[in-house]
């Protein structure tokens, strides 16, 4: 797990690129949209690594409500999820003990729900959608 911080976004297109444009193709939004959600700070990023190659990527949100920080983790996209889900573990820690986060959220597809549920995190809501 290797969280990249704005400043180092540059130098690291190559690896995390190819995550963002397949988020891009997802959301039918412009890949632009989503490198500068990066790029100004709004959405930081962990890339899922092993040292040669780039497994997944996670995009985090952070809201303040009240005296509490929450990290709502927004991307969650990559392959191989058996291989790379445990790290979930390492990104709470590194959450809680960086940015004194006191909650974690996961806005994530249905089938996460399952794998999410065996780590301790409940349905809070629903979100349906429609397009128009």
């Amino acid at each position: 797990m290797v969280p990249i911080p704005v400043e180092a976004l540059k130098g690291s297109e190559l690896v995390w690129m190819p995550f963002i444009e397949s988020l891009a193709k997802k959301f039918r939004c412009p890949v632009e949209e989503l490198t500068e959600q990066m790029y100004s700070g709004l959405v930081h990023i962990v890339l899922v690594h092993d040292g040669e190659k780039a497994h997944a990527l996670c995009g985090i949100r952070f809201s303040q409500v009240g005296d509490r920080l929450i990290a709502r983790l927004t991307w969650m996209t990559g392959k191989g999820r058996h291989l790379w889900f445990d790290l979930l573990d390492d990104l709470e820690r590194y959450l809680v003990e960086r940015y004194g986060c006191s909650e974690i959220s996961a806005e994530a597809r249905t089938g996460w729900t399952r794998a999410l549920k065996g780590r301790g995190y409940r349905m809070t809501h629903v979100i349906m959608e429609k397009a128009l």
